[in-house]
């Protein structure tokens, strides 16, 4: 109890008990209080110190902290009458206890709604009594006991506040006359039947920038510095008066972590934005329910787009209104008013304010953009915490439950727990499931399945801190096939809750909306082989490049070479759309396998290509690749080959003297004769060659054995032929990778291998080719899939692919 350690200081002297008040009341006040004095966020702090952006909400400062914080606060002005102490005294009274009762019906409320749209909700008479109930009683009946301190001969006013001091002890009384903040000045009169010697400190606030003035007796005295005393120290007589004007003025007060994120203040009064009272009566205003749940009606607000620095320039007083505003911009005009003379109206205290042009704003523009194109795919959509809505899409599940955070409503199950809702689908369509999550969930682990088909695996843990992130999961036309709805589900893993989930719809594709139906979506396969690679080719799809479907059978089964295997396996598909595949035969073979097909269903006859036929001593022809290299229209095929000898300076004992080789092709009938392609020195297997604008990228594993290097690295080379230069630094982390291959999503190059002695793969990220990301725990790959190459096809190719299942 901080307050009982305020007291036990008091009592005991202990300067430790001091330490600990004063560090709590600076912490407190200084790194995590809203503009209101306010602090908390459902009773509790959620977050670290000025991170308060992430916290805005519909149960935000509980009105007891504030109650305790005034107390905390005389208690710390009477050690040392610091005027931060009055100035944040005078700042939560205000905003966040003056505000809380209901001038009509006397109600109290229990928390300060901080996000936006909300309003004021309060206790009812008879059948709910808070403890902010109680302490509220307290808090409107002690205006006059924070106004006046003394020590001596020295006076403090320290708030401007219409009231009479009868100070016994010095035979004074001293009145105060003010309408302030109506009114931007009080004037203190003395009444004494004999003249007196006093000291009066008068509190120059610190949100009076230029400091405040003062007249005794119609005569100017020196004026007083913000976030200081002005001192007058002289022998008071009957009727002296002395007049101090309190110049205030427009300021913001912008988030400590998110400065677009704003309130905006006239001394010390926040002033709130009016976003309308329709339909809000007593019985919706006035509940039992101390934890509050805006679930519907709730207003919003655009950002407020400003062309200067200035307040002043954004917002305006009305003309024959006191303490009224508007706002001054082209697209906006609302009235604000202080917080504590609103009611019965919806509201907006922080709003985001961009200057036009910024980074923030095109950010802004761009996330507009984004919105508006996501509502233009919306097939259907779930509102989350809304009664209707929820019964609507047949709401079912085991120990759920719904609530709100950060003005958003959630649903979770508990632990082991699940829900569901149905969805409409497009029939026979490619769908995108999106959910979205908040970042700053820790510990939870969940699946996601449609139709009781597992889609994903969720691990919520602190993924994005402080924001709302949403992720899209990919639905296979299998999923929706002679369908008009789907039920989709969250369930969680034994002991772990399920959610929470703030947001859920189905999205069509872009391409749908353009009305181009057949061709919407390319996905992505990925080749793959088996143990040895005696069965075959087996192929994996995949929407987002992350998460890997196993189309769950073999697509072609080798049939030439010595012994018969499909290692490697190496699809691209040709400029007339026709798909070629190379692979390995067998380990120790000087040719590789060629087939060709126009569905990847449908395969040509097998062809054993000798492409080391000419090297008597060569051993082996590994992990083939395949390139279309459109400034020469022809095709590229490239390998590792072992010729014992070629290269004594890297040949070891015990180690293969690999090197990368290479013929072209037109037409798969006629090959070059075969080149060296790679040769910096080392031993290099496993190359794989993509394309990025005028230049080529390499991505080959450095086969060096000792000591053992087993990593990937990136080369680059002026045309697909080379020369390629000298390789990057690892690529890779502290495992042995082979196998690479690449591909840009987005801005984004990935570049998948295979984790050989940890029997899974492993994918890297980089949008500069420079700096790479290990992100392989977001990986989901089919169990056993080996050294195999991804591409990207039409959703046509994907169907027909799908119905082979």
């Amino acid at each position: 109890n901080i307050i009982g350690t305020a007291r036990q200081y008091e009592m005991g002297g202990d300067r430790r008990d001091r330490k600990i008040a004063e560090y709590f009341f600076s912490q407190v006040v200084d790194h995590r209080s809203y503009c209101t004095g306010g602090t908390s966020n459902n009773e509790h702090w959620h977050s670290g110190p000025d991170e308060l952006a992430g916290e805005l909400g519909d149960c935000t400062q509980e009105t007891c902290c504030t109650y305790n914080m005034l107390k905390l606060t005389r208690h710390l002005f009477t050690w040392n009458a610091e005027p931060r102490h009055a100035d944040y005294y005078e700042r939560a009274l205000y905003n966040s206890i003056l505000s809380t009762q209901n001038p009509r019906t006397g109600m109290m409320m229990y928390f300060v709604p901080l996000a936006t749209g909300r309003w004021k909700m309060y206790n009812l008479p008879y059948d709910s009594f808070w403890c902010c109930t109680g302490t509220g009683l307290e808090n409107h009946a002690k205006y006059g006991d924070s106004i006046y301190f003394h020590n001596g001969d020295t006076l403090f006013v320290n708030l401007f506040i219409a009231s009479e001091l009868n100070w016994t002890e010095k035979g004074v009384r001293i009145r105060q006359e003010t309408k302030f903040p109506r009114q931007d000045s009080t004037t203190l009169i003395a009444a004494t039947r004999k003249p007196t010697k006093l000291k009066i400190r008068v509190r120059a606030p610190h949100w009076a920038k230029e400091g405040i003035t003062a007249k005794l007796n119609g005569k100017p005295l020196a004026g007083g510095n913000p976030g200081k005393y002005l001192d007058i120290h002289r022998t008071f007589r009957n009727n002296d008066r002395l007049e101090v004007a309190l110049p205030m003025s427009l300021h913001t007060h912008p988030m400590p972590d998110d400065p677009t994120l704003m309130a905006f203040m006239y001394g010390p009064l926040v002033l709130a934005g009016r976003l309308g009272g329709e339909g809000l009566t007593d019985e919706n205003t006035h509940t039992t329910r101390n934890w509050y749940k805006f679930a519907e009606g709730v207003a919003s607000i655009s950002p407020l787009i400003v062309e200067s620095d200035s307040v002043e320039d954004w917002i305006k007083p009305v003309a024959g209104k006191t303490l009224t505003f508007r706002t001054a911009t082209e697209s906006d005009n609302i009235t604000l008013v202080p917080y504590h003379r609103l009611f019965d109206q919806r509201y907006a205290i922080y709003r985001r304010v961009l200057k036009k042009g910024s980074r923030a704003h095109e950010a802004h523009l761009a996330a507009e953009r984004k919105r508006k194109a996501i509502l233009a795919r919306i097939v259907d959509r779930v509102d989350i915490g809304n009664g209707e809505s929820e019964k609507s899409h047949n709401l079912q599940g085991s120990g759920t439950r719904s609530g709100q955070h950060q003005g958003r409503a959630w649903r979770d199950a508990g632990a082991g727990g699940w829900f569901s809702y149905a969805l409409k689908v497009l029939p026979d369509r490619a769908m995108t499931l999106q959910c979205t999550y908040w970042g700053g969930d820790i510990g939870r682990t969940f699946d996601v399945l449609v139709d009781e088909q597992k889609t994903a695996t969720v691990k919520l843990n602190n993924n994005v801190p402080g924001e709302f992130f949403e992720v899209e999961y990919e639905l296979p036309p299998t999923s929706t096939r002679g369908k008009k709805k789907v039920t989709v589900k969250l369930q969680g893993h034994p002991g772990s809750m399920a959610g929470g989930l703030f947001g859920c719809a189905m999205l069509k594709d872009e391409d749908e909306i353009a009305g181009n139906k057949s061709n919407a979506k390319r996905a992505y396969l990925f080749t793959s082989f088996r143990g040895n690679g005696e069965d075959g080719l087996h192929l994996a799809y995949s929407y987002d490049g992350y998460r890997w479907t196993d189309l769950n059978r073999v697509f072609l089964s080798p049939k030439i070479g010595k012994s018969k295997l499909m290692r490697d396996p190496c699809i691209i598909q040709g400029p007339d759309g026709t798909f070629h595949m190379v692979w390995t035969t067998g380990w120790w073979e000087k040719g590789i396998g060629y087939a060709h097909s126009k569905d990847l269903v449908s395969w040509s006859e097998q062809k054993y290509v000798e492409v080391m036929a000419h090297e008597p001593d060569a051993q082996n022809c590994w992990a083939p690749e395949v390139f279309y290299d459109e400034e020469k229209g022809q095709y590229i095929i490239f390998w590792a080959t072992t010729i014992p000898g070629r290269f004594p300076e890297t040949e070891k004992k015990g180690d293969n003297n690999h090197r990368m080789y290479y013929v072209t092709t037109k037409d798969f009938e006629s090959f070059s004769k075969a080149k060296l392609l790679y040769e910096h020195g080392f031993n290099v297997i496993d190359s794989t060659i993509v394309r990025d604008g005028e230049r080529y990228l390499m991505f080959l594993k450095d086969e060096t054995r000792q000591p053992a290097e087993k990593n990937i690295r990136l080369a680059t080379a002026p045309s697909a032929e080379g020369p390629y230069s000298e390789p990057s630094e690892p690529i890779t982390g502290q495992y042995w990778a082979e196998g690479p291959t690449a591909i840009k999503i987005g801005e984004t190059w990935l570049v998948y291998f295979d984790k050989y002695r940890k029997h899974n793969y492993g994918v890297v990220i980089s949008k500069d080719l420079k700096n790479w990301r290990d992100v392989s725990d977001k990986l989901e790959f089919p169990k056993g899939s080996r050294h195999g190459t991804i591409l990207q096809v039409s959703n046509q190719v994907l169907e027909r692919l799908l119905d082979q299942k």
